[in-house]
C-alpha cells in the first residue's frame, strides 16, 4: 500500500510540475485566415429518381475550405485557449454508376452491335461553418490538441442525373417525346440525357459536428503559422425524408435511406498577434 501511495503522489507531482512549468500569463490573441483542403467522405445510401431507382451509394470526394479565425487566450495552463473559425467549404462530386449493355440494329440486314451507357450524379455542395474549438497544449512538445463543435449552413446543393452514352463512339439516344414531355434534356450531340436537375430534394439546411484535431503553432515575421488537421462526427444527415411516391423497387432500397458526410480537413492558420 506504500509503494502505490508513492507512486500515486510521484504522479501526482509529475502532473503538478508538468502544469506550472506550462502555466503562463494569458497571451497575445490572434486573428487571420484559415484555409486549406478537405476530403468528404460521404456514407449514403439513397435513391432519387423513381423510373430508373439508380441508387447514390458510398464515396469519397476532395474540396476547399477558407475563412477567418480568432484565437482567444484563456491563462488557465497548459497554453489553453479558445479557437473560433468562419469559412466557406465547398466540394463538388461526379458519382459514376454502372449502365447497362444491350444490343442494336446497325443496318437493314440485321447487324447489330452493343450500346453501353453509363449512368452518372453530378453535384456541388456548399456551406458557410462555425467551429468553436477549445484548445491545450501538450507540454513540452508544443503540439495542441483541440476539440468542439462545428455548425454548418447548407449554401447550395444542386445535382443533376444523367445517362450517357459510352460506345460505340457515334451512337446516340433516340428522341422521345414521352421523355421531353417529363422535363428530360438531350446535349452533347443526343449521347447525354439529363433526367434530373436541381437542388437536392429534402435536404437539411444545417449541419451540426463534433470536431477534435492537432495543431503546431510556429511564429512568422511577428505573426503565428499553425498547421493543422482536423476530422469531424457527424451528428446530422444531408438529408430529412425521402419521397414515398416510388415504386415497389426503389421503395425498398429506401428502407435503409441515409446520407452523412465526414469531413477531414488539413490546412493552415495565419494569425497576426495583438
Amino acid at each position: 500500500m506504500k509503494k502505490l501511495f508513492k507512486l500515486q503522489l510521484l504522479a501526482l507531482l509529475l502532473f503538478f510540475i508538468a502544469f506550472q512549468s506550462s502555466y503562463s500569463e494569458p497571451g497575445r490573441i490572434g486573428f487571420g485566415l484559415t484555409g486549406g483542403y478537405l476530403n468528404a467522405v460521404n456514407d449514403v445510401q439513397y435513391v432519387y429518381n423513381c423510373e430508373s431507382c439508380a441508387l447514390l451509394n458510398n464515396f469519397k470526394e476532395g474540396g476547399f475550405f477558407t475563412g477567418i479565425v480568432l484565437e482567444y487566450p484563456l491563462g488557465l495552463g497548459l497554453g489553453s485557449s479558445i479557437i473560433s473559425k468562419l469559412y466557406y467549404n465547398r466540394f463538388s462530386y461526379d458519382y459514376l454508376g454502372q449502365g447497362d449493355k444491350y444490343p442494336s440494329f446497325v443496318d437493314d440486314y440485321g447487324n447489330t452491335t452493343f450500346s453501353e451507357t453509363r449512368w452518372d450524379w453530378q453535384g456541388n455542395y456548399t456551406l458557410f461553418s462555425i467551429d468553436i474549438l477549445p484548445k491545450i497544449k501538450i507540454p513540452y512538445l508544443e503540439l495542441g490538441v483541440f476539440a468542439g463543435f462545428s455548425i454548418s449552413y447548407l449554401v447550395q446543393s444542386s445535382y443533376s442525373e444523367l445517362f450517357r452514352m459510352i460506345a460505340p463512339e457515334y451512337t446516340q439516344f433516340k428522341v422521345s417525346p414521352g421523355y421531353e414531355s417529363k422535363g428530360y434534356r438531350y446535349s452533347d450531340d443526343k449521347r447525354t440525357i439529363y433526367m434530373k436537375e436541381g437542388e437536392i430534394p429534402f435536404k437539411n439546411d444545417f449541419r451540426y459536428a463534433i470536431k477534435a484535431g492537432l495543431t503546431y503553432d510556429f511564429d512568422f515575421w511577428g505573426m503565428r503559422l499553425s498547421p493543422f488537421v482536423t476530422m469531424d462526427f457527424p451528428l446530422s444527415d444531408v438529408v430529412n425524408g425521402v419521397n414515398m411516391a416510388c415504386v415497389p423497387a426503389a421503395c425498398k432500397l429506401r428502407e435503409n435511406a441515409h446520407w452523412r458526410i465526414t469531413y477531414y480537413q488539413a490546412g493552415i492558420d495565419l494569425k497576426y498577434l495583438f
